[in-house]
């Protein structure tokens, strides 16, 4: 049995030997022929294996005709247009947004209905005004004093990944407020769901995955591997990611499920705001032991929007929202519904002192801006202005504070 041990071991070391430089020399071959760029280049938005950061060289070594849509992040994982030091400069406020798809400036690429707009650049996007507006505003009574607006958004968030986020990096960054623009993932639902539970972290999965011997996992992260080197691993990635994501990672996302009366309505949303509360109580208690305000925003929703008010672009964005999202066995109009929360939720973050602000609705009486949304919840540059806005008062009350705090 020793015997026959020892030569398995040695057929199997020959072989792994064998194995890797074949893999070598078939990767100088295809570094070769295709070339090779970053890994990270080929993935998504959000950093590969912690989702509630951004993958900090999406959008590097792209084409440099659009790269303003795609090279937004900065060497700290955040949207913004240049790297930020963990201590502030002298006579710095730093406000940090943190917020879902909106507040990052998603786009709508690949669908045609709504008109293929690309995602935000960082001079387009809600965080950018507001930072140009805040330093406008203070520096007319304090000149020497400037305000970072660092916009810290993510796509596909919810609160559990807003706790984590902060616990884990931006605390480090001594933020002087923390802005949250929330809403569209998370509040307009009625059943209750645990954002930390179902709401799957991509790591357990590989874990558990790497744990299974999955096979679609296995051939994902061979084919991820070749992809720098070769266009069509780069492709098959993709496929292969798609296959696992079937069966390994889906999430449970109760958002948008309607219920199916309004009886009851008040008991039934509260019982469900106890799931989110819980991590907004200890995001404030987080923040405010770092010394710093927080503030919640209300996300813009086209659905909630004045019909009346409306332009055109607006006016046919939101009949196709309400075509999109029909759901025929409804019991209970999904507008109806998303009023409902919204008139609830002053209530709901009063329960546990959270600073909160309804700035959702864009279109108004004045002046007319048509063109503020891409979809039900993503806006234009014209509609982060717009947004911008409307946040700037309860925005520079904060930011005033900390300067006269800093001026002793």
């Amino acid at each position: 049995m020793k015997n026959a041990g020892a030569k398995l071991l040695v057929v199997v070391t020959v072989f792994l030997l064998a194995g890797s430089v074949a893999v070598n020399h078939l990767n100088k071959i295809l570094a070769k022929r295709f070339g090779r760029e970053s890994l990270e280049q080929t993935a998504v938005v959000p950093s590969a294996w912690r989702p509630h950061e951004l993958n900090i060289t999406y959008g590097k070594g792209g084409n440099p005709d659009t790269a303003k849509y795609y090279n937004t992040h900065n060497a700290q994982g955040f949207k913004y247009p240049r790297d930020i030091p963990k201590e502030k400069p002298a006579k710095t406020i730093r406000v940090f947004a943190m917020g879902g798809s909106t507040l990052y400036g998603w786009g709508s690429e690949g669908l045609e209905n709504y008109g293929n707009h690309k995602p935000l650049a960082n001079d387009e996007s809600i965080t950018y005004f507001l930072e140009t507006a805040l330093n406008k505003e203070i520096r007319k009574q304090f000149p020497d004093w400037s305000v970072e607006v660092i916009n810290a958004g993510v796509i596909d968030y919810n609160s559990a990944f807003h706790l984590v986020y902060y616990n884990q990096k931006i605390w480090q960054y001594h933020p002087d407020m923390v802005v949250f623009v929330d809403g569209n993932n998370e509040f307009f639902g009625m059943k209750p769901w645990n954002t930390f539970d179902e709401y799957r972290n991509t790591g357990v999965n590989v874990v558990n995955s790497f744990n299974d011997r999955d096979l679609n996992f296995t051939l994902y992260v061979g084919s991820r591997y070749l992809a720098q080197y070769s266009s069509v691993f780069k492709s098959a990635q993709y496929k292969f990611l798609s296959k696992w994501l079937e069966h390994e990672a889906q999430t449970v996302n109760r958002i948008y499920e309607l219920p199916d009366t309004l009886d009851g309505f008040e008991e039934s949303y509260d019982k469900k705001a106890r799931e989110f509360l819980r991590t907004y109580a200890e995001l404030k208690t987080a923040i405010e032991f770092d010394g710093a305000k927080v503030l919640l925003f209300l996300g813009p929703q086209l659905q909630m929007e004045d019909e009346k008010l409306l332009g055109p672009k607006d006016h046919a964005t939101l009949i196709q929202v309400r075509k999109d999202q029909n759901v025929a066995s409804a019991k209970v109009e999904r507008g109806e519904f998303m009023r409902r929360v919204r008139a609830r939720l002053p209530y709901t973050f009063e329960t546990i002192g959270f600073p909160y602000i309804d700035v959702s609705n864009l279109a108004s009486e004045g002046e007319r801006v048509d063109g503020l949304y891409i979809d039900y919840c993503h806006v234009t540059p014209k509609g982060a202005k717009v947004y911008a806005d409307k946040m700037l008062r309860s925005v520079k009350q904060g930011v005033l504070a900390a300067i006269q705090k800093g001026v002793g």
